[in-house]
């Protein structure tokens, strides 16, 4: 293991991404599941993030891994990342909770914002990892809007 490149992995998920330190101990062997789960969790272990390239979406109950899972990945990417890249670095999070974006894309609705809903956008699509986490679990009271503005604003 390249000792610098893991330092700048986890320092960059614990500081800039704001990953708990709980999670950063985890890792894939820990996760338990039924036999489809245990496959995809060796496709992830297998997975070289050259091919095939691809958007990962899970969704489940509350506490069977999800976060887990991304977390995994995150460290996996960006260890690789750092170990190919030393002295690259990166400035954004991107690690984003669902209602964190939502909270940016929504701050450029303002007069006073000098941004739009494109650019915060732009701003995590032109990444080269990115987890979306809680994806599509904003509720509110007022008719389930924000799940709709999240299905409308992400996957449009």
């Amino acid at each position: 293991m390249n000792e610098e490149a893991w330092l700048k992995c986890i320092t960059y998920l614990y500081e800039d991404c704001h990953i708990p330190e709980c999670w950063l101990k985890k890792d894939l062997d820990m996760l338990e599941g039924d036999k489809s789960f245990k496959e995809c969790i060796n496709r992830i272990k297998k997975w070289d993030f050259k091919e095939p390239s691809s958007l990962f979406l899970t969704s489940a109950s509350p506490g069977t891994g999800k976060t887990h899972i991304c977390v995994c990945m995150a460290k996996k990417f960006w260890y690789s990342f750092f170990k190919n890249n030393p002295d690259m670095e990166i400035t954004r999070n991107t690690f984003i909770k669902e209602s964190e974006l939502l909270n940016e894309v929504r701050a450029t609705y303002k007069e006073s914002s000098k941004l739009n809903e494109f650019n915060i956008i732009e701003k995590y699509v032109n990444t080269y990892f990115l987890v979306i986490d809680d994806l599509f679990c904003t509720v509110n009271n007022d008719n389930n809007k924000s799940m709709e503005f999240a299905r409308r604003v992400l996957l449009d």
